[in-house]
């Protein structure tokens, strides 16, 4: 299984890479702007795809509010995806990391719901540079995915075999 992280925090890459190291079958790239995530995107086929809120468009560039419009090229793709953010919470939790929306095969061409909504996972009450958050943010996805990430994998596989590009069906519902 194949997941592209893109967080411009270099610890919170990190503490992903402590745990996703600890994942059979799992291979993680990383991404800090914008536009590498768009251009790894185009090469490669992922299951799913983590996002931070906030991140640069570019190298060098500052942080922006970019995870929407990077899901909505996910969503071109087929490809599942979550947008992840840190900050505090009502509860007061600091730096804690939560998943805002998701989008995944069930939501067909619906608009993104509420994680929340279709996990048993509520916020973590960790911070991203805390492994364990990104444990429980990859469990609560894949209990939510089911069986169908699997096969939406293997057909957009297939397709970029094929056709050598990526599959883009146009983003379905009004943009973020």
């Amino acid at each position: 299984m194949k997941i592209l992280i893109v967080d411009d925090s270099a610890r919170n890459r990190e503490a992903a890479k402590t745990f996703f190291d600890t994942q059979n079958d799992v291979e993680v790239d990383f991404a800090i702007t914008y536009e590498e995530a768009v251009a790894m995107m185009k090469q490669k086929v992922y299951a799913f795809g983590l996002f931070d809120l906030n991140f640069p468009d570019t190298t060098g560039g500052d942080p922006k509010p970019l995870g929407f419009k990077l899901a909505e090229e996910a969503h071109k793709q087929m490809m599942e995806w979550a947008v992840i953010t840190a900050g505090k919470d009502h509860h007061g939790f600091s730096d804690t990391a939560f998943v805002c929306f998701c989008w995944n095969y069930y939501c067909g061409d619906k608009d993104p719901i509420e994680f929340d909504k279709v996990s048993e996972t509520k916020m973590t009450e960790l911070s991203k540079t805390s492994p364990k958050a990104w444990e429980k943010i990859f469990n609560a996805f894949l209990r939510m995915s089911g069986d169908h990430l699997a096969i939406n994998v293997d057909s957009r596989e297939r397709w970029f075999r094929q056709m050598g590009s990526m599959y883009d069906r146009g983003w379905p519902g009004e943009a973020f």
